[in-house]
């Protein structure tokens, strides 16, 4: 080991130019390496967190009584594929609205009537997160008479 960093030192000491251009070489690669494992690394947190949040939003028609919509609730909680599933009425949906879209505060106060629909907020179980599974459970849901329309922002998804 001695006789190691003796010869180190002494091709250090005959070409000084050469060996800092050396290490300096090697320590910009792994310098490289490295960052590019670090961004793959937070890509695949960040990738896990989007999908994370995949959820299907089933608007619901204006009317429809509030014990079929608990019902059907159940129904769909039954599903192989869903987590949770959160009723939202129409007041909650106004104020959830008025507190994420602050841009338009100054509409919402001139509106004499709500015009945001009551909703079934959709939330699937880890396996169930890809494009297929969750374009066949917005299907499903659409073969409910009272679900008007359904979101889940299948481009996103499909990208994922």
């Amino acid at each position: 080991m001695k006789l190691l960093f003796r010869e180190a030192l002494l091709a250090f000491r005959r070409a000084p130019l050469l060996s800092s251009l050396s290490i300096t070489t090697i320590a910009f690669s792994l310098f490289a390496v490295g960052l590019f494992g670090l961004v793959a690394i937070n890509m695949r947190q960040a990738l896990r967190g989007l999908e994370s949040r995949v959820e299907i939003v089933a608007f619901i028609l204006h009317g429809t009584p509030l014990e079929t919509i608990t019902l059907a609730a159940d129904d769909i909680s039954k599903f192989p594929e869903v987590f949770s599933v959160g009723y939202v009425n129409e007041d909650s949906a106004l104020a959830q609205a008025q507190v994420e879209l602050e841009e338009f505060k100054d509409a919402y106060r001139d509106l004499e009537i709500n015009p945001l629909p009551a909703s079934l907020e959709i939330r699937l179980k880890e396996g169930h997160r890809d494009a297929a599974s969750v374009a066949a459970v917005a299907e499903r849901l659409l073969g409910f008479g009272f679900i008007d329309d359904v979101r889940f922002g299948r481009e996103w998804i499909e990208r994922l």
